[in-house]
């Protein structure tokens, strides 16, 4: 995975710039085994496998269609090809397209009603959420939920942060993800 620096931010879908969603368009066509989208959040295009066992942790991201491209590329050269599928997993249980839009409304209304500025965008057919915690103070917080259940969280570090502070305010997150309700 790369993710260097702060993405650079995106404009809304316009008819003048669809642009990054062509392009993500052409990247699915050309390569058949990925998943591509173009996140506008966070101003970068993001290729899951779409291999059978694939890692759904396996995402290759860039800032440009250019740099996804060459991800794939060279991912598809490293890995060894799957073997025969000998039909579907029986145990799947993965939700079926109208349970993965439920679930995505269901965490816009949660969001909102939490004080962010949520929303579900479909992408050809891939979902997600993007929502905004306006700071009145500082700059926004920026939260991704996709439907491989991949959340992230962007929020701007002050300048000024020392390492040890930066720190202290990942770890607290982190804490708060990963201890039990």
């Amino acid at each position: 995975m790369t993710a260097l620096g702060p993405a650079p931010r995106s404009q809304p879908a316009s008819p003048g710039n669809t642009g990054p969603w062509q392009q993500a368009a052409r990247l699915r066509r050309e390569h058949p085994g990925w998943s591509v989208v173009w996140l506008a959040p966070a101003g970068q295009f993001r290729a899951y496998p779409q291999l059978p066992g694939a890692r759904r942790d396996a995402a290759l991201t860039a800032p440009t269609a250019a740099g996804l491209a060459d991800q794939i590329t060279r991912a598809g050269r490293a890995a060894p090809g799957p073997p025969p599928s000998e039909g579907p997993d029986m145990t799947d249980t993965t939700p079926g397209p109208a349970q993965t839009a439920g679930r995505m409304r269901a965490i816009t209304a949660e969001l909102t009603a939490a004080g962010l500025d949520a929303r579900v965008h479909d992408t050809l057919g891939v979902l997600d959420v993007t929502a905004t915690a306006h700071q009145s103070a500082g700059k926004d917080i920026d939260i991704i939920v996709d439907e491989d259940h991949y959340v992230e969280i962007r929020y701007w570090s002050p300048a000024d942060a020392t390492p040890s502070q930066v720190v202290a305010v990942i770890s607290r997150a982190l804490a708060a993800i990963t201890t039990p309700p």
